[in-house]
């Protein structure tokens, strides 16, 4: 009776230590793919070049005639601004979007009758400020033409979404201006507006020109020299205290401003962490006292050993075998587990990292040297003790 009861015992303390591990695998999988998504998203080329881009939000405080080009002029003024540009609305901030019927023309392949467009109204610098790609036909002329009110730039999702074949020179109607037309001068190539979680919507961008309306959202956008973002923001502040005297200055750079729509996920990355170190911790308490206490069950066994000439590496192998099968055990448990639920998380994401073996693999070899390191001390404590005094006990 009494070892049956032990038995229990021992697998109760057996499975603690199993669950244990394996919730910290678990999460130790969950951190890393999370990390790893994170990463992703904030490498992901949005198809410009967003890195030392300076925002401004307008406010409607330079809407009188001439005073927004003029404020902007000033800026281009300032040697560190590479250059300038006047927009509603920015990729990560937002767009408007409004419904156009695309032409047929001439072409066999029927197209699109109703497309909705996330639209960008800008001054023509827009594409040079934020590294716009065109791949087909041209950008907007100079800033102060007028010869584009009719043009409109599409993305290349715009055009799949068409189905034209060859887009340079089409027509868009927009029935919600008395069926205003705009001809497509040129297509870039896809960017991202928002995060990666949604696929890259069908996009425009129409000159500034073209619009009889205006949206409430404004913003200044400048490119500067690399490294002197201090500099830069010093001279544009005091710029716009001589020009704007009663309004707050404020500023934000594009990339932290894509870096913004991934809070979510940092929380997240954050948080698991968190919970994986904690995780761990327990899991390595559990290990501890239990290989503590099977040092201590075992310490005749361990003596007689020792007087027969085991060494101190043997007796330790001896020890941690018996643990470090009940960690693999919680990898292959975890690891399906962490799989599974990852792969739905990872799901929520229109572009996204691929679960490769090696990450199971890396996990495994973590938790199996943080096992080591974690049962090491108790199973070398054992195999140095007194041969002697530990017969002497018994």
């Amino acid at each position: 009776m009494g070892s049956s009861t032990r038995g229990g015992h021992a697998g109760v303390r057996n499975g603690l230590v199993v669950f244990q591990f394996a919730v910290s695998v678990s999460l130790m999988l969950g951190s890393w793919v999370v990390y790893q998504q994170l990463q992703f998203a904030l490498k992901q080329s949005p198809g410009l070049q967003r890195e030392n881009v300076m925002i401004m939000p307008m406010l409607r405080n330079l809407e009188e005639p001439g005073k927004m080009e003029a404020f902007r002029q000033r800026l281009l003024q300032i040697p560190e601004v590479k250059a300038a540009s006047h927009s509603t609305f920015l990729p990560s901030i937002g767009s408007f979007g409004d419904y156009y019927e695309p032409d047929q023309g001439n072409q066999k392949r029927a197209v699109i009758k109703n497309l909705a467009l996330s639209s960008f109204l800008t001054d023509a610098d827009f594409i040079q400020t934020l590294g716009i790609e065109i791949i087909q036909g041209r950008g907007f002329y100079a800033s102060n033409s007028q010869s584009d009110s009719t043009s409109v730039i599409l993305n290349e999702a715009a055009v799949k979404t068409i189905g034209w074949e060859n887009p340079i020179g089409k027509w868009l109607t927009y029935p919600g201006n008395r069926n205003q037309r705009f001809q497509v001068v040129g297509v870039m190539r896809d960017f991202h507006s928002g995060t990666i979680r949604a696929a890259i919507e069908p996009a425009a961008i129409f000159h500034e020109s073209s619009k009889t309306y205006r949206t409430w959202a404004s913003y200044m956008s400048m490119r500067l020299q690399p490294g002197t973002e201090k500099t830069a923001i010093e001279k544009t502040k005091a710029l716009w205290k001589e020009v704007v005297p009663n309004a707050p200055f404020d500023y934000d750079f594009l990339d932290d401003s894509f870096g913004s729509l991934y809070q979510e996920e940092q929380r997240a990355a954050t948080l698991l962490g968190v919970f994986t170190a904690l995780a761990l911790f327990i899991g390595c308490l559990g290990l501890f006292a239990l290989a503590a206490y099977t040092a201590e069950q075992r310490t005749k066994e361990i003596g007689i050993r020792k007087v027969l000439g085991a060494s101190v590496f043997g007796i330790t192998s001896l020890l941690a075998k018996d643990f470090l099968k009940l960690v693999l055990l919680a990898i292959l448990i975890a690891s399906p587990v962490a799989w599974y639920f990852m792969n739905q998380w990872l799901a929520e994401f229109a572009y996204r990292i691929d679960m490769e073996w090696w990450m199971f693999v890396v996990a495994g070899v973590a938790a199996v040297g943080i096992a080591f390191l974690t049962i090491g001390f108790q199973s070398v404590k054992a195999a140095l003790a007194n041969p002697v005094k530990s017969l002497r006990s018994e």
